[in-house]
């Protein structure tokens, strides 16, 4: 049979070292993000930048992808369902960015290809 006392300052001591353990790591986390924080700051700017210049390429990837596939619909009538509403019309051209539709008025509307969200030929 053991002694509880033993025991209890067995368990008492692993509870410290465990404790001191969790201290350090906070302390490292800190310390890291600290560090994170500091190179953010400093190159917020150039990191933004980059970041921008990614989102610019995928974002033309895609773009040229859409106005590749549109160009087979100029001349027809088509129904863009955008996020502030449907536009019916004749696709008259189909630019880097952005559709123009003719709508039945005559009206011309530019859709930016951003502004997508289904196209449907009529």
């Amino acid at each position: 049979m053991s002694d509880p006392q033993v025991n209890n300052i067995t368990v008492q001591s692993h509870g410290s070292f465990f404790e001191r353990i969790l201290r350090w790591v906070r302390i490292l986390i800190a310390r890291n993000n600290q560090r994170l924080y500091r190179v953010i700051r400093n190159n917020h700017r150039r990191l933004f930048r980059v970041i921008m210049q990614r989102v610019q390429l995928l974002l033309t990837k895609e773009d040229r992808q859409l106005a590749a596939q549109l160009q087979e619909f100029v001349g027809q009538n088509v129904e863009i369902t955008t996020a502030f509403g449907t536009v019916q019309g004749e696709l008259v051209s189909v630019g880097e960015d952005f559709a123009e539709i003719r709508e039945p008025s005559g009206n011309i509307v530019l859709i930016p290809f951003e502004n997508f969200v289904f196209i449907n030929p009529v």
